[in-house]
């Protein structure tokens, strides 16, 4: 999502390009939306339940589903993940 922080441990030139230039070229890009149109969508169909994806579906910020990664999909990861996290939280 360019125009936001999350190039910021990147050289110069990668933060320049992607908090200057990303943010113009991302109405021409397929895959790149703004933080507006994140938003919207997050708060639209999502929040507001108007888009009918079940709970823990990937969507796009255009409202496609989106696949999710082979990481995503390891339940024993997530289960390590649960264990490690249970572990942290005191009580």
């Amino acid at each position: 999502m360019p125009g936001t922080a999350l190039a910021r441990e990147r050289n110069a030139f990668v933060r320049f390009v992607w908090k200057r230039l990303m943010p113009v070229l991302s109405g021409f890009i397929d895959g790149v939306s703004s933080p507006e149109r994140s938003a919207c969508f997050l708060v639209d169909e999502l929040i507001l339940g108007q888009s009918g994806h079940a709970s823990g579906d990937y969507i796009e910020f255009t409202g496609k589903p989106a696949p999710a990664s082979r990481q995503a999909r390891d339940k024993e990861a997530a289960r390590r993940f649960l264990a490690e996290t249970r572990a942290l939280v005191p009580g």
